[in-house]
Protein backbone atom coordinates (compact mmCIF):
# COMPACT_ATOMS: atom_id res chain seq x y z
CA UNK A 1 0.00 0.00 0.00
CA UNK A 2 2.73 2.09 0.75
CA UNK A 3 4.46 1.61 -2.69
CA UNK A 4 0.90 2.66 -4.35
CA UNK A 5 0.67 6.04 -2.59
CA UNK A 6 4.56 6.49 -2.82
CA UNK A 7 4.32 5.81 -6.31
CA UNK A 8 1.55 8.48 -6.81
CA UNK A 9 3.64 11.34 -5.21
CA UNK A 10 6.64 10.69 -7.36
CA UNK A 11 4.42 10.68 -10.72
CA UNK A 12 3.39 14.23 -9.64
CA UNK A 13 6.29 15.34 -8.68
CA UNK A 14 7.82 13.65 -11.98
CA UNK A 15 5.18 16.37 -13.82
CA UNK A 16 2.07 13.80 -14.48
CA UNK A 17 -1.26 15.78 -13.62
CA UNK A 18 -3.43 14.40 -10.84
CA UNK A 19 -6.14 13.59 -13.19
CA UNK A 20 -3.54 11.15 -15.19
CA UNK A 21 -1.69 9.41 -11.85
CA UNK A 22 -4.59 6.82 -11.30
CA UNK A 23 -4.11 5.73 -14.71
CA UNK A 24 -0.23 6.03 -14.98
CA UNK A 25 0.31 4.07 -11.57
CA UNK A 26 -2.10 1.41 -13.38
CA UNK A 27 -0.03 1.33 -15.92
CA UNK A 28 3.29 1.11 -14.32
CA UNK A 29 2.67 -1.33 -11.69
CA UNK A 30 1.03 -3.74 -14.19
CA UNK A 31 4.38 -3.38 -16.33
CA UNK A 32 6.30 -4.06 -13.44
CA UNK A 33 4.32 -7.13 -12.11
CA UNK A 34 4.89 -8.36 -15.90
CA UNK A 35 8.62 -8.16 -15.51
CA UNK A 36 8.87 -10.03 -12.11
CA UNK A 37 6.54 -12.37 -12.81
CA UNK A 38 8.33 -13.25 -16.42
CA UNK A 39 11.75 -13.04 -14.44
CA UNK A 40 10.07 -15.90 -12.05
CA UNK A 41 8.97 -18.06 -14.16
CA UNK A 42 12.23 -17.80 -16.23
CA UNK A 43 13.99 -18.78 -12.96
CA UNK A 44 12.01 -21.44 -12.12
CA UNK A 45 12.74 -23.02 -15.81
CA UNK A 46 15.97 -22.97 -14.98
CA UNK A 47 16.11 -24.65 -11.90
CA UNK A 48 14.07 -27.42 -13.57
CA UNK A 49 16.42 -28.16 -16.18
CA UNK A 50 19.45 -27.78 -13.96
CA UNK A 51 17.69 -30.55 -11.50
CA UNK A 52 16.62 -32.30 -14.38
CA UNK A 53 19.73 -33.09 -16.29
CA UNK A 54 21.90 -33.45 -12.73
CA UNK A 55 19.46 -36.05 -12.23
CA UNK A 56 19.71 -38.47 -15.00
CA UNK A 57 23.20 -38.06 -14.51
CA UNK A 58 23.65 -38.06 -10.47
CA UNK A 59 24.37 -41.97 -10.67
CA UNK A 60 26.93 -41.48 -12.78
CA UNK A 61 28.78 -38.69 -11.41
CA UNK A 62 32.86 -39.26 -9.63
CA UNK A 63 32.64 -37.36 -6.41
CA UNK A 64 34.53 -34.31 -7.96
CA UNK A 65 31.26 -34.23 -10.12
CA UNK A 66 28.70 -35.03 -7.28
CA UNK A 67 29.99 -31.59 -5.18
CA UNK A 68 30.05 -29.62 -8.16
CA UNK A 69 26.69 -31.05 -8.70
CA UNK A 70 25.62 -29.96 -4.82
CA UNK A 71 27.31 -26.47 -5.74
CA UNK A 72 25.54 -25.82 -8.69
CA UNK A 73 21.69 -27.27 -7.26
CA UNK A 74 22.23 -24.74 -4.04
CA UNK A 75 22.95 -21.73 -6.86
CA UNK A 76 20.31 -22.25 -8.70
CA UNK A 77 17.93 -22.66 -5.67
CA UNK A 78 19.79 -19.14 -4.57
CA UNK A 79 18.58 -18.11 -8.33
CA UNK A 80 15.65 -19.03 -8.31
CA UNK A 81 14.79 -17.54 -4.51
CA UNK A 82 16.33 -13.66 -5.61
CA UNK A 83 14.35 -13.82 -8.66
CA UNK A 84 11.48 -14.34 -6.49
CA UNK A 85 10.33 -17.87 -5.96
CA UNK A 86 8.85 -18.90 -3.12
CA UNK A 87 10.68 -21.89 -1.10
CA UNK A 88 7.44 -23.70 -1.42
CA UNK A 89 7.37 -23.84 -5.24
CA UNK A 90 11.27 -24.46 -5.27
CA UNK A 91 10.04 -27.76 -3.60
CA UNK A 92 7.64 -28.45 -5.41
CA UNK A 93 9.73 -28.32 -8.15
CA UNK A 94 11.97 -30.81 -6.93
CA UNK A 95 9.45 -33.02 -5.83
CA UNK A 96 8.06 -33.37 -9.89
CA UNK A 97 12.29 -33.56 -11.43
CA UNK A 98 12.62 -36.24 -8.59
CA UNK A 99 9.46 -37.91 -8.91
CA UNK A 100 9.94 -37.81 -12.98
CA UNK A 101 13.60 -39.12 -13.00
CA UNK A 102 12.27 -42.31 -11.53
Amino acid sequence: RRLYEHLGSVLLHCGVQQKDVAGVRRIVLRALDSTDGRIAQEAMQDLRCILSVLEVHADSMTEAAALLAGELRREARAQATAAGVSQEQIAHIEALVAATAR
